[in-house]
Formats: C-alpha cells, sequence, structure tokens
C-alpha cells in the first residue's frame, strides 16, 4: 500500500431499506467509535455515542421522544425518550407499536 492509499473502512453496520433511521451492527461497536455504515445509497460514516452490541439498532440521525423508529422500510416503534445520533436504539429507549398486549394504551 503507498501513501496515498487507505485501507477500505471495515463495515460495522447496515442500514437496509433507504427510508430507515436506524442501521443493524454486524460486529459489537464500542463508544467513541467511528463507525462505516453500509446504506443503500453508498458507505456513509457516523461516531457511536453508546456502546452497540452485535445485532442491535444504532441511531443514523437524532431521534427526538416519540420519533417513529423504521427499520426494512417499516415502522416498527416509537423512541421513549430522545436518542442521539450514534446511539442505541433498543427495549430502553423505544416501544413495540407491532406487538402490545390488548389493553394497552395505543394497541
Amino acid at each position: 500500500m503507498t501513501d496515498r492509499e487507505t485501507a477500505p473502512a471495515t463495515i460495522a453496520a447496515v442500514k437496509l431499506h433507504p427510508a430507515d433511521n436506524v442501521a443493524t451492527a454486524i460486529e459489537p461497536i464500542e463508544a467513541g467509535a467511528s463507525v462505516t455504515v453500509d446504506t443503500p445509497d453508498g458507505p456513509i460514516g457516523i461516531v457511536a455515542t453508546q456502546a452497540v452490541p452485535l445485532c442491535h439498532k444504532i441511531a443514523l440521525e437524532p431521534l427526538p421522544h416519540g420519533t417513529e423508529v423504521r427499520k426494512y422500510g417499516e415502522t416498527i416503534g416509537a423512541t421513549t425518550t430522545a436518542v442521539a445520533q450514534g446511539g442505541l436504539v433498543h427495549v430502553q429507549t423505544m416501544r413495540s407499536l407491532r406487538a402490545r398486549p390488548t389493553g394497552e394504551p395505543g394497541a
């Protein structure tokens, strides 16, 4: 490799659909890491603000409280608290809009 060449970025997360606002980690991501995300439009870079375990979701943009979480091009839930770009999106920060017990508000 010459001085002008750089090693290709390692993809750490994948955005599955152009409308998605989260990506799926395909390797564990450490807080503070620069993350390359493979997207349908090509790779993008973000910084992880929290650790993101393998197969968990990372926010691709700031997600204010109540924002619909989109994965697979579908709404899979809504945030229950604000999530920063690069933050972990999981049961602590979102709730499903699909699988809800009967009688729960919004069910």
